[in-house]
């Protein structure tokens, strides 16, 4: 897939972070961030990355990665509709992205499973997809993006449930994807939407 290997070429590497171990009475492990105060730490997790590419008008270059995925399409901002947004998130109509997964077939082929939002026509509300490159006709919907995710992954791992962020998924709670869809024309008319701030990358 040469638009996700040359989307990839444009990451400036990250530093991965040094890590310890927690005391006994702790679980897991924890980022060892210096002598950074932990307020820069809790922003330093939850700010964009300063990688991203803009035109001359400031729009992102697209495409790009993010999460773990190709963001091929911001969509647009149904400002008119308050079912395409809620206190955490915006869901632009039109939104789209990518990401490689081993295929319903055969676990041994990888292919490309694009995310879609698209207006649900029974519940005038966003309808979330889940489109396999092998198989188009066998599009998985859902009201939710963790459920069209849940589906997907139940049939492509072959088990009966699982836990997935869809949120994760489509990318759109990365933080630079959260920048971008924010950036869009008439984001700031999300009544519900909690706004974050990242003018410092603007």
């Amino acid at each position: 897939f040469p638009a996700l290997a040359a989307a990839a070429d444009k990451v400036t590497p990250v530093v991965p972070l040094k890590w310890r171990r927690l005391s006994r009475r702790g679980r897991g492990l924890l980022p060892d961030a210096g002598r950074l105060p932990f307020s820069s730490r809790v922003r330093m997790q939850q700010q964009p990355k300063d990688y991203l590419e803009r035109n001359a008008d400031g729009s992102p270059v697209m495409p790009f990665t993010a999460n773990g995925a190709l963001i091929e399409c911001l969509g647009e901002v149904n400002v008119d509709n308050p079912k395409f947004h809620s206190r955490n998130y915006i869901w632009p109509l039109g939104y789209r992205s990518s990401r490689l997964m081993p295929s319903l077939f055969d676990e041994s082929v990888t292919v490309k499973y694009t995310s879609t939002i698209e207006l649900d026509p029974e519940t005038d509300g966003p309808l979330f997809v889940v489109t396999p490159e092998d198989a188009p006709e066998h599009r998985f919907t859902h009201h939710t993006a963790s459920g069209v995710w849940q589906r997907c992954l139940c049939e492509v791992r072959r088990r009966a449930s699982i836990s997935v962020s869809g949120p994760d998924r489509f990318a759109f709670s990365d933080p630079t994807v959260r920048m971008l869809i924010q950036e869009l024309p008439n984001a700031d008319g999300c009544k519900e939407y909690i706004w974050r701030d990242f003018s410092k990358h603007a």
